[in-house]
């Protein structure tokens, strides 16, 4: 049986409740990095190679918190983590977990894990956890840190990560699994697919870090002649989805509105270059998020029309591709919110950005009305129109029959010139015959 106390003279806590920590795990080397540093931090450390020999050690001492493998021979960490919460409730466990350990990550909340550490572990990471169990109850009523999800077939990783990744265990819990500075394969992200994983979480803060990432890659990307077409659109489309999210779930500002103007300088070009480009960008709709598909698909759809335009200058084509992703801004992400007074109140939420004219926002609180006057929130007709909304209406109209009905976009452009042509100002309707 391993039991190995180690401890410093303690230094003065103002909260003192975890004084002894028992780590363990059969990993030796790993073991005594992570006591040297909980020693250096003036814990009493108890060691044990497994969960057997760490349930005898507990028969003989007390401990205030385990640090624990999951991977262990002879008891491994599920087991081990069993007993605990049946035998010793009240004994806090945190569980140190491998990048692809899904599913035991899972198991463990389930039973009750009380923390995790994904391995290799930073000790700022380290003390959080303990910090956070010492303090669990000041921290009850505080905000969550926020999350925004990637799904996993779009996810791009690499070298040397520039954030922290997560996976949601349940319902608005998220453990780390992998910290900054690591390296993410395509063969661990399969592992994850393999084992039913969806989608990979950023804290929200971190998520225009991965948008820049998205963008370091993008010219590659694009210029490479050995890349087929169709995956230079796919990564425009995810592209565009990413930076709607963020708008929507996080905020407009004029780093996000640069990376707009630039990724729809390229999906002009890359539908002027290909006939083919825009029914592909259509056809490529994302797992489960179709308000993101909607707004994205649109946006390719207004800024391809727009682009046939004699008059519509490099500026109007920023607009409409904007426009369409920040129509709903009020909203989010969430379709309950949408009433009939969404367009004014996205607007404004614009129009406090400072990043707009006037008729940008005019355009925003104007997308749902209609020509032949039934539209909304004002019912304005005929000349009235606003040019812009005007378009935003056409190109969501047809991008929820894309995602929604999954129609192609010769369907989609169908069904409008026969059920719709009244809610379109004529001009639009003579080019959606033409193209």
């Amino acid at each position: 049986m391993l039991s190995i106390s180690h401890s410093c003279p303690p230094k003065h806590r103002s909260i003192f409740m975890i004084a002894k920590i028992m780590v363990v795990d059969d990993d030796q080397k790993f073991r005594e990095s992570i006591v040297r540093s909980l020693v250096m931090n003036d814990y009493e450390v108890l060691e044990a190679s497994n969960g057997k020999e760490a349930l005898g050690v507990l028969t003989m001492e007390h401990v205030d918190l385990i640090l624990s493998d999951v991977k262990m021979p002879t008891l491994n960490g599920i087991e081990f983590l069993h007993r605990i919460k049946r035998e010793k409730a009240e004994i806090p466990f945190i569980m140190m977990t491998g990048f692809s350990e899904v599913i035991e990550i899972k198991e463990a909340y389930e039973i009750g894990a009380d923390g995790f550490l994904a391995k290799p572990y930073r000790e700022d990471d380290l003390l959080f956890q303990i910090n956070k169990i010492e303090h669990a109850e000041d921290e009850q009523g505080q905000a969550k840190q926020g999350f925004i999800g990637v799904y996993i077939e779009e996810f791009v990783a690499g070298a040397n990560i520039k954030y922290p990744i997560y996976i949601e265990v349940d319902e608005g819990n998220y453990v780390k699994i992998a910290n900054e500075g690591e390296n993410l394969s395509a063969k661990q992200i399969q592992e994850f697919k393999e084992k039913g994983t969806d989608y990979f979480y950023l804290a929200d803060n971190d998520f225009l870090k991965y948008i820049e990432f998205n963008y370091t890659i993008k010219n590659s990307i694009l210029r490479s002649s050995r890349i087929e077409n169709v995956k230079k659109v796919k990564f425009l489309k995810i592209l565009t989805n990413h930076i709607t999210k963020y708008m929507l779930l996080k905020e407009v500002n004029e780093e996000v509105l640069a990376y707009l103007v630039e990724l729809r300088s390229e999906v002009v070009k890359q539908i002027q270059a290909d006939n083919e480009s825009l029914q592909s960008l259509c056809e490529i709709t994302s797992h489960s998020e179709k308000m993101v598909d909607v707004y994205s698909i649109s946006a390719f759809i207004g800024t391809y029309l727009m682009s046939k335009l004699d008059w519509a200058t490099e500026t109007v084509l920023s607009d409409i591709f904007a426009a369409c992703l920040l129509q709903d801004v009020a909203a989010g992400l969430d379709e309950s919110k949408l009433s009939r007074e969404h367009p004014y109140l996205s607007a404004e939420i614009v129009k406090q950005t400072d990043l707009f004219d006037d008729k940008f926002c005019e355009a925003v609180a104007h997308h749902h009305e209609k020509l032949d006057g039934s539209g909304f929130p004002s019912g304005l007709c005929g000349g009235k129109i606003n040019v812009l909304g005007n378009m935003v209406l056409l190109a969501t109209s047809m991008a929820e029959k894309i995602v929604y009905r999954k129609m192609t976009f010769s369907d989609a452009v169908i069904v409008v010139l026969n059920m719709e042509s009244t809610f379109y100002r004529q001009e639009y309707i003579d080019l959606l015959k033409r193209v």
